[in-house]
C-alpha cells in the first residue's frame, strides 16, 4: 500500500518538511492514538491525502506522545488539530476538532 502521509518525530523533520520545496501546501495533522476524536477523524484525514497528494499537497502526522518538538507542541492545545503549512509563509491554517470539512474547503480554495 502507497503510503499517503509521513510521520514526523522531531522538530527538525517537521521543519525541514515544511522548508521542503516539495508541495505548495503542508498539511500536518496532531494526534494521539489513544484520543477518541482523533481516531474517529483518521479515515477522513485519510480520505483527504488521497484525494490532494495528486494534485501536490504533502500530508504529515505527528503523535504527540512520541515526538520531541519543544517550540512547536505547546502552541497545539487541542487535538485532534490540524495545521497547514505554505512554504515561506508559515501556518497558514489551524484546525481542532472531530470534523475536517473546514480543511477541505481551505484546500479548495487555495489550490
Amino acid at each position: 500500500m502507497e503510503q499517503i502521509s509521513v510521520e514526523c518525530t522531531t522538530e527538525k523533520q517537521l521543519v525541514d518538511l515544511i522548508a521542503s520545496p516539495e508541495g505548495v501546501l503542508k498539511v500536518v495533522r496532531y494526534y494521539t492514538p489513544t484520543c477518541p476524536a482523533c481516531i474517529a477523524t483518521l479515515p477522513e484525514f485519510e480520505r483527504l491525502a488521497r484525494d490532494w497528494k495528486p494534485k501536490g499537497v504533502v500530508f504529515a502526522t505527528i503523535d504527540v506522545n512520541n515526538v520531541l518538538m519543544p517550540k512547536v507542541l505547546p502552541t497545539v492545545k487541542f487535538i485532534p488539530a490540524v495545521l497547514i503549512f505554505r512554504r515561506h509563509a508559515g501556518c497558514v491554517m489551524f484546525h481542532t476538532g472531530a470534523r475536517l470539512g473546514e480543511v477541505e474547503y481551505f484546500l479548495t480554495q487555495r489550490m
